[in-house]
């Protein structure tokens, strides 16, 4: 449902950083040609002659290329924080338990990993084909109806792919960090769909049953740090999901700061700014004139230098999750 917190919240997210991206990749590509122009014209000495507009050029591309260095980043520590998850709970799967697999088998779920843990915990975890995991100490502790209700909220949680969806609002966060709105949706929408999984549980399991198992439930492993992983699961959202629980109702969340609107609204003037300087360029106005065509060979080596960037970006992308489903 577009109504519910959470989607609303990662909607705006995603929509915000698909402009942004697309902002900043025109005014890159365009800008990318117009700086090697400049410098193979004037060569060094461009940086004392080339004025106002190369400035803004090279402030651009510095900023949006720092955001694509720390999108990747972000992406190659989750996916490795991922894949060390992963081999953690490999190592300490317990057999096939039957009490537990009835459980999730009757609630939807297909791969559930018991691990031998005394702590209470479980989570989703894992990029494209999520699992949930949880503790033998945790099972042990629950009453038939809590482990429904527990089962029943991670299901949710595999059933939006919340795992991936958390992976890429930190990437998104991480790439278009001058536009800090996105954190704070990042977090909107992690405590929306929690309490969306709650509320599923409830449904399906009742109050009481949702109740006892997050008196119960610790959050995530000591050995396992979720929050640099494609995971979701922890206690940080205790205080919320109480009040959801007491009330019947969803708790108003934090909104967006205003501050953190007003320095998002400078980062999206900085990529309209980028995108018209690059038009700018485009029709030879800073650009000399030879320039505006499209048959140049500088501009032809820049456009292809560009694209050649973002194809590599996409292939390394695509071939680190691929490895990853693999492994699943």
């Amino acid at each position: 449902m577009i109504s519910d917190t959470a989607n609303r919240a990662f909607l705006a997210l995603a929509a915000l950083a698909l402009l942004a991206y697309t902002l900043a990749g025109l005014g890159a590509c365009a800008l990318l040609a117009f700086v090697a122009y400049r410098f193979a014209v004037d060569g060094a000495h461009a940086l004392t002659t080339g004025g106002m507009a190369l400035a803004l050029a090279l402030v651009f591309l510095a900023l949006t290329g720092a955001g694509a260095l720390r999108g990747l980043w972000s992406l190659r520590c989750q996916l490795n924080a991922t894949e060390a998850l992963v081999d953690s709970v490999r190592a300490a799967r317990l057999p096939y338990d039957g009490r537990a697999g009835d459980v999730a088998a009757r609630v939807g779920i297909r791969r559930l990993d018991v691990v031998a843990a005394a702590e209470p915990f479980s989570f989703t975890y894992g990029s494209l084909f999520p699992r949930v995991a949880a503790s033998r100490g945790l099972l042990d502790a629950l009453s038939p109806p809590e482990m429904e209700a527990v089962l029943e909220h991670e299901r949710y949680h595999v059933k939006h792919l919340d795992p991936l969806k958390v992976l890429l609002a930190r990437v998104f966060a991480a790439a278009f960090f001058y536009l800090p709105v996105l954190r704070d949706l990042r977090r909107r929408y992690v405590a929306g769909r929690e309490l969306a999984a709650d509320r599923r549980a409830v449904s399906a399991c009742g109050t009481r049953a949702l109740a006892g198992a997050l008196a119960k439930v610790v959050g995530s492993p000591a050995w396992a740090d979720l929050r640099t992983a494609a995971a979701i699961g922890d206690r940080e959202l205790l205080d919320v999901r109480i009040t959801q629980l007491e009330t019947g109702r969803e708790p108003i969340l934090d909104p967006v700061s205003r501050t953190t609107v007003a320095l998002s609204v400078l980062g999206g003037g900085l990529l309209l700014t980028g995108l018209g300087l690059a038009g700018v360029a485009s029709d030879g106005i800073v650009m000399p004139h030879p320039w505006a065509g499209w048959n140049t060979p500088l501009q032809i080596v820049g456009i292809g230098a560009c694209s050649a960037f973002w194809a590599w970006v996409s292939w390394r992308v695509g071939r680190s999750l691929w490895r990853r489903w693999s492994r699943a």
